[in-house]
C-alpha cells in the first residue's frame, strides 16, 4: 500500500466534511480521531490511521478488510490490531465482523457523519461524550 501523507489524509477528510468559514461547527472525523486517541496505547491510533487511510483508498467505510499484508505494510502486528479493534470497537467507532480462520471486516462508524451542530463550537466540548 502507497503511504499516505499526513497532510494530505487531512485535506481528504476535509473535502469530504467542508467546514464554511463563518461557520464553528467541528467535522465529525475530528470528534473520531480525538475519540481514538484518547484510547489506551498508540496501536489504537495506529489501527485507527490505517482504517482512515485505506477507507480513503477503496472509496467506502464499511466491509474494510484488515488483512496480514495490510498489517504488514503498516508494520502493525497482527495480535495487537486486533486488541487495538477491540478497544475501537468497544469504544463504538467501528463495528468488527470477526469470521473465523478468514480477516476480519470492519465498517467505521460515525466519521463519515455531518458536521456536529453549530451550537457546540470548541472541539473540546463537541466531541466529549457527557463527563
Amino acid at each position: 500500500m502507497k503511504a499516505v501523507d499526513l497532510k494530505v489524509l487531512r485535506n481528504r477528510l476535509l473535502l469530504a466534511n467542508p467546514i464554511e468559514p463563518s461557520s464553528r461547527s467541528v467535522p465529525a472525523w475530528v470528534c473520531w480521531l480525538s475519540k481514538a486517541a484518547n484510547l489506551k496505547g498508540k496501536s489504537s491510533v495506529r489501527v485507527t490511521l490505517m482504517l482512515l487511510k485505506l477507507a480513503l483508498r477503496v472509496g467506502r467505510h464499511q466491509n474494510l478488510l484488515i488483512s496480514r499484508s495490510l498489517l504488514e505494510c503498516e508494520s502493525i502486528n497482527r495480535v495487537t490490531a486486533y486488541q487495538a479493534l477491540e478497544d475501537l470497537q468497544q469504544a463504538g467507532l467501528v463495528e468488527v465482523q470477526r469470521r473465523p480462520s478468514r480477516a476480519p471486516l470492519v465498517a467505521i462508524v460515525g466519521v463519515f457523519d455531518p458536521v456536529v451542530p453549530e451550537s457546540q463550537t470548541r472541539v473540546r466540548d463537541a466531541c466529549s461524550d457527557t463527563k
